[in-house]
């Protein structure tokens, strides 16, 4: 009785394209480029190849032990991502989880799943936080902790701040509730989009503090050109 239809656009698809997308919006998918930095996960100059780290991460290596985003947030993936935030469309999940795991690193090794959290005030605003609902629908069979890391004090919005204000807003914003059986397991931490980086600093930073070391950030997209 429904025919399935392209998340993005609508359009009449094959019954047989588990992505969810017609031909002119996958072609619109954009993978961060190669090669990108082995521990920030940052597209390197063409003349680099991968394996290498880039000048930021030699000179001061994060906290975590890697950070892997699979697309650049434009086009099909920005519209997907979007419709997941702030429309909860369960079809754009679907479209988007089966495109994760078509992206999704082989070597990718996980004890234990930990989602961004939202701030209690924002989740009741939202009703749902977005990073949870990619986490259950993305890795099914993988334990995750919804509440090992918490949002302990509301902030502003981040879209709304710039580069140096984002970097402040965060400071102290989490907090970690987690056993400390979890301090040796391979924590992955993941968000649904990098642009300057302050969310999963904080974030890893706040984990580093408690013990937890072996944290590896994932993000579906982050905006090329920003850090």
């Amino acid at each position: 009785m429904f025919p399935p239809v392209c998340a993005v656009c609508g359009a009449a698809i094959s019954s047989a394209d588990g992505l969810l997308l017609c031909r002119d919006c996958l072609a619109k998918v954009r993978p961060v480029p190669s090669p990108v930095c082995s521990i920030c996960g940052k597209p390197l100059r063409a003349s680099f190849s991968n394996g290498h780290r880039c000048g930021d991460c030699i000179l001061k290596p994060p906290l975590y032990e890697r950070c892997i985003s699979l697309f650049s947030f434009e086009g099909t993936v920005r519209e997907l991502l979007h419709r997941i935030k702030y429309k909860d469309d369960g079809y754009a999940l679907r479209s988007m989880s089966a495109l994760v795991g078509a992206y999704l690193p082989a070597d990718l090794k996980i004890d234990l799943l930990l989602p961004v959290p939202l701030h209690a005030k924002r989740l009741r605003e939202r009703g749902y936080n977005q990073c949870v609902r990619l986490a259950k629908s993305i890795f099914a069979g993988i334990p995750i902790s919804y509440d090992g890391l918490k949002r302990s004090v509301y902030t502003q919005p981040q879209t709304s701040l710039e580069r140096r204000q984002r970097l402040v807003n965060l400071k102290g914003a989490f907090e970690v509730c987690l056993s400390p059986e979890f301090a040796q397991k391979r924590l992955l931490l993941l968000d649904d989009v990098l642009t300057t980086g302050a969310t999963i600093t904080e974030c890893v930073l706040t984990l580093w503090k408690a013990g937890f070391r072996r944290v590896t950030v994932l993000t579906i997209a982050r905006t090329l050109g920003q850090t």
